[in-house]
């Protein structure tokens, strides 16, 4: 099998600064978000000729990192247990507040979120987001307070079908290390998971060691 293009290549995505966010806490069905198109990662699958379904919008300010993601024509129901957070359905997210260097094992500043699109809360049907430690990480950190993050889903219902989209708030004390000042690049890496569509990642896929390598990530440039 020939080595993916992009083990060669680590790209720079701008995340665009957003005042406005979070949104609407005191109101829980409210949109938590509202991020431009400028937020859209572009992750370029005709590099290894992958389809995608799903499409991540990002955003910060001082307070933390907004993260959105929506998955579109969806058929089959949500599936989701917050016991189980890595079959869940919903979005992974891996960010690095500092920067690693050539580091291939994760620092203290590296944190992998899962935004559940279900399998929270009484009944299990809400979302939610919860923290994973990294394998092999060169130091054991406290994982994020996920309790200090916030998370909606909105369902839109279509003829046939549906689509749905997660919006959630990573504030920066659940963040540590972040300062956009001192550290305007953070590492960054994706994969989307749907037990209709199949896993989306930014780039490279489980061939790799994505999971704990932070060498493998790209990187996320806070634009003002």
């Amino acid at each position: 099998m020939l080595p993916s293009p992009r083990l060669m290549l680590r790209l720079s995505h701008p995340c665009p600064y957003v005042a406005d966010m979070p949104r609407h806490l005191d109101q829980p069905t409210a949109e938590l978000l509202q991020l431009p198109d400028r937020g859209i990662i572009q992750d370029h699958p005709q590099l290894e000729q992958k389809r995608t379904y799903a499409e991540i919008r990002l955003g910060w300010n001082e307070k933390g990192l907004g993260v959105q993601l929506t998955v579109r024509h969806k058929h089959q129901p949500l599936q989701g247990d917050e016991d189980r957070p890595m079959s869940c359905d919903g979005l992974h997210l891996w960010l690095a507040t500092r920067p690693v260097g050539n580091s291939r094992r994760a620092t203290r500043y590296c944190h992998h979120f899962i935004l559940l699109a279900t399998g929270c809360g009484t009944p299990r049907d809400q979302p939610g987001i919860v923290a994973q430690r990294i394998p092999r990480a060169l130091q054991e950190a406290p994982l994020p307070r996920t309790e200090l993050c916030s998370i909606r889903r909105h369902i839109f219902r279509l003829p046939e079908g549906y689509d749905y989209r997660l919006q959630a708030f990573l504030p920066a004390a659940a963040l540590p290390g972040y300062d956009p000042d001192e550290s305007p690049h953070l590492g960054f890496f994706y994969l989307v998971r749907d037990h209709e569509w199949g896993d989306q990642f930014l780039a490279l896929d489980w061939n790799f060691p994505v999971g704990e390598d932070p060498a493998l990530w790209d990187q996320l440039e806070l634009i003002r």
